[in-house]
Parts: C-alpha cells; sequence; structure tokens
C-alpha cells in the first residue's frame, strides 16, 4: 500500500500530529468561543475540524464548511498578502472535502474536489499544497486503472517537490511512480525507484514514509520468491505502523505477513494476521483496505476446506471492490470467485466469474497502458533535459573550448571510419561471392516451403468448409426456433399498444417469448432457459413445448397451475434420459382478460413491474425454477386490476447483467428501472428503440454476456 494522499490543513499538519482526546476538542472549542478575528477563528477551526478527522468524521466535514463560508465572505475585505493566505485556507479544506469523500468510497467525489482545490492553491502561491493535490489525482486515476493521467499527475507532483526541495514529498512520489512499475510487472525499475523513495524519507527521518517503502520492499521481494527477506521488510514496516497508530497501513502490513504464511501452509499464524489485518482496516474504517482483509480470508478458506464461509468472505469482498471501483480489487475478487463456484460444482457462476476476471485482467495489463507508462517517463526526462540545455547556454569558455576539441575527435575518428569502412568493403565483396552460392540452395528450399504451404491451404479450406457446414446447420436451427415464436402481426393483433426487445446473444437463443389466446384471454411470457447458444435453444424447445400443452392440451389459464403443470412436464421429458439432467427456464408470465381488464400473473425467478402514474410496482417472483428443485412448491397466482395508461413489464435477466459503461460494470436492474419510468410516456415502438441504442450503447465494445428479452405493454 503507498502513501496516497494527506489529509492537508491550513496549519501545515497532518491527522497524526493532533491530539485527538476530549480534552484537546475542549480547549479548541474554549479558544474559538474567545476569539475576535475571523483568520485567527478559521485557523482553530482547522484545528479543531483534524482533532474530529479520526473520531467523528461527519463533524470534520461540518466544520470544514463552515470555514468555507467563513472565507467566502472574508475575500471581498481583503488583499494582498492576506487574500492569498484566505486563498489557501479555502483550497486546503476542499481538498480535505475530497478526502473525507474517499473514505467514504466517493471516489469521484473526492476526484472532483481535489480538481477544484488546484486553481485555489494555485492563487494562495502555495507549491507544497499544490504538488500534494496533483498526487491525490494521480492516486484516484491510477486506482481506476487510468494509467497514463495517473502517471500524468505524479510526475507533476515530483517536479513541484523537487523545485522545492521537499523531501518527503519528493519520496512519496517516487514511491507511487515505483508502484506503477510493480504494477505493470518491473520488478527491477519498481526496486530500483522504491530504495530512491527511501533515500528521501531517511534524509528527514520521515517513518511514515520509511515504513511505507519498508512494506513495499518487502511486496517485492515476495514476488521474487525471497520469503524470508519480505518477511523482514514486512515486520519492520508493522513495527513502526504500530508505534504511530496507523491502523490503515497496519492492516496492509498484516495481510503481507500472513500471505506468507499462508503459503507455507502455516494455517494458524496466518489467520491470526488475516483477522488482526481485518480487525485493524475496520478500526480505520478504510473500504479498500477491509476489501483486501474479506479477500484474503476468502482464500484461506477456500484452502482449508470450508468453501461456504469462504464464498462469504469472497462477496463482501467483491461488492465493497465494486463500490470502490478499483479495477484490481475487481479482478481479484472475479478470480476468487470463479474458483469458489468451480469448488462447489456451479460451472456456470464459475465460468461468468472467470470471464469477468480475464475482462478485467487484459484491461488492467494491456500493452497500451504499458505503452503510456514509458512515453511518460520519457516525457519526463526530456523535460529535464530541456533544462539542462538552457544551464548549458550560460556555460564558460573554457567548456566552449573543450566542445572545439570534442568536434576535432570526431573528424578525425570519423576519417578512422571511413577507412574501416573500405577495408570492409572488400570484405564484404568476398562474402558477394560466397552468398551467390548459397543463392541456389535457398531458392530450392523456398519451393519445398511453397509446396507446404500449398498443403496447409488445402487442409485450411477443408477446416472453412466443415466450418461452413456446421454454421448453416446453427442457421437452420435458427429457422426452426423462430417459427415457434408468435409472429409479430399475432402479437399486434392480441396487445396492439406493446413490443417485444428480443437479442439473442448467440445465432440461436436460450431466451424466447411465448403467447396463446383462449377467447377473451391473452396469456403471454418472457421466458430464460440454462445456457445460451446452442445449449440454450435445445432447452428453450422442451421448455415451449410444456407450456403449449398446458395450456392447449390441458386446458389451463391461471398462471400458477400452468407454470405447476409446465415444470411436471419439464421434469418428465428429462426423467427420460439416463443422465441426471437439471436444466429449465426462469418466466414471467401473465394471463390478461379483456373484459375485465385484470391481469393475473406468476412468475419463476423473474417479476412483473408494472408502472402507473410514473412509479413503478414490483411483483416478486417464487424463488424457484421451471425444473428439479429441492423442496418445491406450487407456485403462486396474483390477480391484479389494471387502471387506464397503466403499463407492465416482464423480461429476462440479460439486459440487467449486461457489463458496459465507463467501468465495465453491469447495467443492474435499478438502472433499467429508472430508464422504463422515464420514457414510460412515449409510443412503445419509441420504448423499444430507446431501449436497443441504451442496451448497445452501454455495451460499447464488450461482448454481449446473455440473451435479451423484454416485453412491454400498455393495457
Amino acid at each position: 500500500m503507498r502513501k496516497a494522499y494527506i489529509f492537508i490543513t491550513y496549519l501545515f499538519c497532518s491527522i497524526a500530529g493532533f491530539s485527538q482526546d476530549q480534552q484537546t476538542i475542549d480547549s479548541l472549542q474554549k479558544a474559538y468561543d474567545e476569539a475576535t478575528v475571523d483568520t485567527t477563528q478559521m485557523s482553530i477551526l482547522s484545528e479543531l475540524g483534524d482533532a474530529y478527522y479520526a473520531s467523528d468524521p461527519e463533524k470534520c466535514l461540518q466544520i470544514n464548511n463552515q470555514i468555507l463560508g467563513m472565507v467566502d465572505k472574508a475575500l471581498p475585505t481583503y488583499s494582498g498578502k492576506a487574500k492569498e493566505h484566505l486563498y489557501l485556507m479555502q483550497a486546503a479544506c476542499i481538498n480535505n472535502l475530497g478526502i473525507l469523500a474517499m473514505d467514504r468510497g466517493e471516489i469521484m467525489k473526492g476526484l472532483e474536489y481535489y480538481k477544484q482545490s488546484i486553481p485555489v492553491f494555485e492563487k494562495g502561491g502555495n507549491l507544497d499544497f499544490l504538488a500534494k493535490s496533483y498526487n491525490n489525482i494521480g492516486f484516484v486515476y491510477e486506482n481506476q486503472g487510468d494509467i497514463e493521467r495517473g502517471l500524468e499527475y505524479y510526475f507533476k507532483s515530483l517536479k513541484l517537490r523537487e523545485s522545492i526541495n521537499d523531501h518527503s514529498g519528493i519520496g512519496e512520489s517516487y514511491n507511487n511512480i515505483a508502484y506503477m512499475y510493480q504494477a505493470q510487472g518491473d520488478l527491477d525499475k519498481s526496486l530500483e525507484t522504491f530504495k530512491n523513495a527511501l533515500t528521501h524519507f531517511e534524509k528527514v527521518d520521515d517513518q511514515q514514509g520509511i515504513a511505507l517503502v519498508y512494506n513495499n520492499l518487502g511486496n517485492i521481494y515476495k514476488r521474487q520468491h525471497k520469503a524470508e527477506l519480505a518477511m523482514d521488510y514486512f515486520r519492520k514496516a508493522a513495527a513502526i505502523k504500530s508505534a504511530l497508530g496507523d491502523h490503515k497501513s497496519l492492516s496492509n502490513a498484516y495481510l503481507n505477513i500472513g500471505d506468507i504464511f499462508f503459503k507455507r501452509k502455516q494455517s494458524d499464524s496466518a489467520k491470526y494476521y488475516f483477522d488482526h489485518a481485518l480487525a485493524e482496516a475496520q478500526q480505520a474504517g478504510n473500504k479498500s483496505r477491509i476489501a483486501a482483509a474479506l479477500q484474503y480470508l476468502s482464500d484461506f478458506y477456500l484452502e482449508t476446506g470450508n468453501v461456504d464461509l469462504a464464498l462469504k468472505y469472497a462477496k463482501e469482498s467483491f461488492d465493497l471492490g465494486m463500490e470502490l471501483g478499483f479495477p484490481e480489487r475487481i479482478r481479484d475478487g472475479y478470480e476468487t470467485l470463479s474458483n469458489i463456484y468451480l469448488k462447489k460444482g456451479d460451472y456456470k457462476n464459475a465460468y461468468l466469474n472467470y470471464k469477468g476476471y480475464k475482462e478485467m485482467s487484459d484491461s488492467i495489463l494491456s500493452d497500451e497502458t504499458k505503452q503510456n507508462a514509458v512515453k511518460q517517463q520519457m516525457k519526463y526526462s526530456f523535460d529535464k533535459r530541456e533544462v539542462e540545455i538552457e544551464r548549458e547556454k550560460e556555460k564558460s569558455e573554457l567548456e566552449h573550448q573543450a566542445e572545439v576539441k570534442q568536434q576535432r575527435f570526431i573528424i578525425y575518428t570519423s576519417i578512422a571510419v571511413i577507412l574501416i569502412v573500405l577495408v570492409f568493403s572488400g570484405f564484404l565483396y568476398n562474402r558477394f561471392r560466397v552468398t551467390r552460392k548459397q543463392k541456389i540452395i535457398i531458392e530450392k528450399q523456398k519451393n519445398e516451403v511453397e509446396e507446404q504451404k500449398q498443403i496447409v491451404e488445402f487442409q485450411k479450406e477443408m477446416v472453412d468448409e466443415k466450418n461452413k457446414e456446421i454454421t448453416d446447420s446453427i442457421n437452420y436451427a435458427k429457422r426452426i426456433q423462430q417459427a415457434i415464436l408468435p409472429p409479430a402481426r399475432l402479437l399486434k393483433s392480441a396487445l396492439p399498444d406493446s413490443f417485444v426487445l428480443y437479442k439473442p446473444k448467440d445465432i440461436v437463443a436460450g431466451d424466447f417469448y411465448w403467447m396463446e389466446q383462449k377467447g377473451d384471454l391473452v396469456i403471454f411470457a418472457a421466458a430464460d432457459c440454462t445456457g445460451h447458444g446452442v445449449p440454450g435453444a435445445m432447452v428453450s424447445v422442451v421448455c415451449h413445448n410444456a407450456l403449449n400443452r398446458s395450456v392447449r392440451e390441458f386446458g389451463l389459464t391461471d398462471p400458477g397451475k400452468i407454470l405447476d403443470k409446465t415444470r411436471q412436464l419439464v421434469i418428465e421429458t428429462f426423467e427420460k434420459s439416463d443422465q441426471d439432467v437439471k436444466d429449465g427456464m426462469d418466466i414471467s408470465l401473465c394471463c390478461y382478460d379483456r373484459k375485465t381488464n385484470v391481469i393475473k400473473w406468476s412468475g419463476a425467478n423473474n417479476p412483473l413491474w408494472i408502472i402507473r402514474e410514473n412509479t413503478l410496482t414490483e411483483y416478486k417472483a417464487d424463488k424457484q425454477p421451471i425444473g428439479k428443485f429441492e423442496n418445491a412448491k406450487e407456485f403462486t397466482t396474483h390477480a391484479i386490476q389494471m387502471a387506464k395508461k397503466d403499463r407492465l413489464y416482464i423480461f429476462t435477466d440479460g439486459y440487467a447483467d449486461q457489463f458496459g459503461g465507463d467501468k465495465g460494470k453491469k447495467f443492474k436492474y435499478k438502472q433499467l428501472q429508472d430508464l422504463l419510468i422515464s420514457f414510460s410516456l412515449s409510443t412503445p415502438d419509441e420504448q423499444k428503440n430507446i431501449l436497443e441504442n441504451t442496451f448497445e450503447s452501454w455495451k460499447g465494445p464488450l461482448e454481449q454476456v446473455d440473451d435479451v428479452c423484454i416485453i412491454g405493454v400498455q393495457l
């Protein structure tokens, strides 16, 4: 873990430097009450905010906002140095609001505060604080996976700190840059840069910085399989952090020590340090560290055979990672969940999480980010060279004479090179004669290679032909599957104000929509069968046939009874096989009485949404599928009296589960609800177009993860 940002106050003190007991708070409050000058009150409030930071963050937030209000009122009445003084205080408070937002997990809000503080710090003319803001912004971008912009701000911070000879700040910048080299796999460059950071921290006896680098050096040696050396550095770091009372960093050191014990199969020692790491992180209230500790505990329980407890900790860690939006934490969460589901035999969830792991890994370790890191390093080196050139213009005449001597040396060297080239040309002529003989042999070999190439191309044509036959077969299966779907004219005839958004992931799909009419009753459904592609399509045929039989052969119209009979028929079909088939489907099924305007509905895992007067009501489904299920119960039928302009929606999970957006996250049901409410008064065709365009925009270049089916109806 790195020293990512520092809590800044107007008095230039970090939170570690303040006593946080009630006596200090009381004395500061008394001093504030007795002060009569606005600027004195502001300075006391700055100290008071720091005193509240660890014990009462909300009070700290309130105090910083109070100072900002006082500064806004005072600015028009001051000028010169006094005004710069107020700008500095204003920027410090804005930066503090950013840190408090980061502590609450509000990453983007924190980033916005950091950016707001920069122009105000520039007005105040304080390069130290400006460098810290640049560093904070770089930290946020790095943890969002934006390596290019992260390095850009880290180098901005480093250049400012070098200009004011701030050794602690220089050490912090080198530490952050070294960590990025480490994340990109360049361990040698990372080790060199960490040691450079340590040199600067030791110059000013910065114990916090020294402990930070000790921990990071331990990580490098651990990755180089030098466990004893790594353990030595981790213990040194833990000792300093314990003395400083730095719970967040101490949690990280404990995790590293526990990890070494874990890899040595020393389970008791590993669990001891993992538990203490979680406790320290919780005491610090740091969500990122809590997520890391939960991740390690999940790995521990998976390795020791307690799969259920491993899954519990893994889910908690993954949820925190998604909340924070840190790509590395999300990637590790996907990998752990995939391993756990694989051990439980849940291959579908194992595959989906492994796929998420691969996508996040590819994004983090892409060649583009490596190239950007190199480009930023080169840019920094180039900028330093420009400064050196300016200084060289001011050199003495003696240096000019040295340059003349160097030019003479170049001339003499050039003459020598020409002589060498002439000698070398004679050698090349002799080689040319030998090469002519070799050319005949090469031509013969080239002909042999060409013959082999023709053989390979013939084999490729045979493979392409075979693939075409398979694709043609699947396309024919698609025509068969489309034949069982209700035609558009039939849907519009029975439900005039309706739409169907149907987007199979592959050529054929596991999702399907279904409709049947019996007198004044219109029965329709959106169904999601196990899997997608060819396997899902085969299951969909079985389930579609069972629905038809339940209504046509057995004459059922009550949705719950239809689902009960469909489940029975599906199970009977699969029980004819010698294999233990557990496939089935999730479904949302409606029966609409056109005379009474009453909807009867039942669902297997998939809900019903009704929007009335811009308010969405959800009817929850029974938590059981159509298929084999332990402790299966009869499906519940809900009767709902519909009103004019009511709109209902039934759907499968493919739309909400699609990954995309700026961070590659799921779309989720809450966002889908908000989208439906936003255009609920539009026509069905307009709604379908908006849904489809939103889906494609959200998905972007990512692969569609599942089939999509949404039915919307105004009754």
